[in-house]
């Protein structure tokens, strides 16, 4: 359900739990997409009808919202990504992750990408993230964000990635953000590879 040009304080929260639908408020100036919020529920406020678009389709709002990821102002573009994720029935996946490669696109934006491929894609998206991180080209910070992301995916998915990055990456300080995360799982693996490590295995 998308609005133009409302203030935030008009939207009204039903419940932690409440699953939808999504009600995005667009901020629009002279033509151009000027700010962006996204709520999970609740309703607006006494909803003006002439700045009320309506319920809007799933595969129409993903569209729109990708569309602004690509092409929108940094901070809007940046916070565009997540709406796309959440649009029912839709697969925005392959999009989203061409948005992370796109390095036309501000860091902001595809590091907005790269998180959310992370929280949300299938499994198939683990391989793609591991070609980020081993991108000699790519930014260090995005691939440390790549590296993260994996960290996202689900311990049998991501910790085989991980402890291949820690033995085999040749950038120390994507290897050192590839430590701190293994770091954090509680796998017998990533203690052999540290005992290997420190005992000089």
């Amino acid at each position: 359900h998308i609005i133009t040009t409302r203030p935030e304080r008009d939207w009204v929260p039903r419940g932690y739990r409440d699953e939808g639908p999504a009600r995005v408020r667009i901020e629009v100036r002279g033509g151009d997409v000027r700010d962006l919020d996204i709520h999970v529920g609740g309703e607006w406020r006494d909803i003006d009808a002439a700045r009320d678009l309506g319920d809007v389709p799933a595969e129409e709002a993903a569209t729109f919202f990708l569309t602004l990821a690509r092409n929108g102002r940094a901070g809007v573009a940046e916070d565009a990504v997540f709406p796309a994720t959440i649009a029912r029935g839709v697969d925005p996946w392959p999009a989203i992750l061409g948005l992370a490669r796109d390095r036309t696109r501000p860091e902001d934006v595809r590091e907005s990408a790269m998180f959310w491929i992370g929280q949300e894609a299938g499994q198939k998206v683990a391989a793609e993230l591991e070609s980020v991180v081993n991108d000699s080209s790519e930014d260090v910070e995005l691939r440390k964000k790549a590296v993260f992301a994996l960290t996202q995916r689900p311990d049998p998915e991501c910790v085989p990635i991980l402890l291949r990055l820690a033995r085999t990456h040749p950038d120390p300080e994507v290897r050192g953000a590839v430590f701190f995360w293994l770091a954090q799982k509680d796998d017998p693996r990533v203690l052999d590879l540290f005992e290997e490590i420190l005992l000089g295995g």
